[in-house]
């Protein structure tokens, strides 16, 4: 609980791009920021290759991109050190620690990437820099507490 809590602790998602996963993101987004943990990357793993002949593949990958410009629109952030990192489908699975020195090693090398992602000092929910939660005390004309909690990527008609 102290790890969780901690100023310095950030969340790191990773999901396969799609619809499915878009939607997820976007219901988990205000629940994280409710709860105070800060979100310093989307990892968007099993990207495939763009351009392909093959239309089955083609109308997937560009399922992806559509999915990946959604998670670029909804969770990049250079003013809270938010970023969207792809890595490369392998073809499989992935299997063992050497698979996953290969996607470590795709991830590092990224056009634009630093060689290690960026902790964020502050985020876009809850914690350090972010808007404190206010209560308007309205007890006396209308027997209500008015709570502003600010909870990133949360619409007032979803919650």
């Amino acid at each position: 609980r102290e790890v969780l809590s901690a100023p310095t602790t950030t969340l790191r998602l990773v999901a396969e791009p799609g619809p499915a996963a878009v939607d997820a993101l976007r219901r988990l987004r205000p629940g994280l920021a409710l709860h105070g943990h800060r979100v310093d990357a989307v990892i968007a793993g099993k990207v495939l290759p763009t351009g392909s002949p093959d239309p089955w593949l083609a109308a997937l990958s560009g399922e992806q991109q559509t999915a990946l410009k959604a998670l670029d629109e909804e969770w990049a952030d250079p003013d809270t050190g938010t970023a969207l990192y792809e890595l490369p489908h392998l073809g499989r699975e992935p299997r063992g620690p050497d698979d996953l020195a290969v996607l470590a090693d795709a991830l590092a090398h990224r056009s634009g990437t630093p060689e290690r992602l960026p902790g964020a000092p502050h985020g876009a929910v809850p914690g350090p820099g972010a808007p404190a939660w206010t209560v308007e005390d309205r007890r006396a004309e209308e027997g209500v507490l008015v709570w502003r909690i600010p909870l990133a990527g949360a619409e007032r008609g979803d919650l």
